[in-house]
């Protein structure tokens, strides 16, 4: 399964080194895999298309711009004071994607957040990345407007080899029911603090949960 993981696009990370956003195709429903039947649970209310929040905690949509195929998704970018930004990509999930238990969905996203690690502790291990710091690497599940949200992030302190000023990264997968969000940062540490990035990817989703 590919892992997916400012107008300035940000860099885009996969398994190993760097991660893409895989042309994906849409499912209409679910499917719960079942040892004596192959029942299909019915397709959860999608609205026609999810409405963007302006605004989240001190950040601006600034602008948005499709990767290609509807397929392959929508990447929205979330600015504050004119510096700090954060992207924030919107795709259907693929026909062969394995979403149909709780387990299977918290599986995806963990993979998929996992990918995303490993190349901080690549960089890390050659010295990329100084005063490399794992501040949370696991689920982040989010309860919200009746939705169990699965999720899964990793967010770390480090400087690049050669800057001055350690940055703040974040990056987390929200499986809602017929798309992944996937948000992605890195800001500097004296702006961003270690709470305001899970904060506002909270604040987003729960905002987008609510439209299902």
């Amino acid at each position: 399964m590919p892992k997916t993981r400012g107008g300035i696009l940000l860099p885009l990370l996969s398994a190993g080194i760097a991660f893409q956003l895989a042309a994906q195709g849409q499912t209409d429903s679910l499917h719960h895999d079942s040892a004596s039947s192959a029942a299909v649970a019915p397709a959860p209310k999608r609205p026609a298309a999810l409405t963007m929040p302006l605004a989240v905690r001190g950040y601006q949509l600034r602008d948005s711009v499709r990767l290609g195929s509807d397929a392959a998704g929508v990447q929205y970018m979330y600015t504050r004071n004119k510096t700090d930004d954060i992207a924030v990509f919107v795709a259907p999930y693929r026909p062969d994607d394995k979403l149909g238990s709780a387990d299977e969905r918290s599986d995806y996203v963990l993979s998929d957040v996992d990918a995303y690690y490993q190349t901080l502790e690549l960089a890390a291990r050659q010295g990329n990345l100084e005063g490399f710091r794992l501040l949370h690497r696991g689920s982040d599940d989010l309860h919200t407007h009746g939705h169990s949200v699965i999720a899964a992030a990793v967010w770390a302190i480090f400087a690049r080899r050669g800057a001055t000023r350690p940055v703040f990264t974040y990056y987390a997968t929200y499986a809602l029911p017929t798309e992944a969000i996937r948000i992605r940062a890195e800001l500097p540490l004296i702006t961003a603090g270690t709470e305001g990035v899970p904060e506002f990817a909270r604040t987003l989703i729960a905002s987008l949960a609510a439209q299902y």
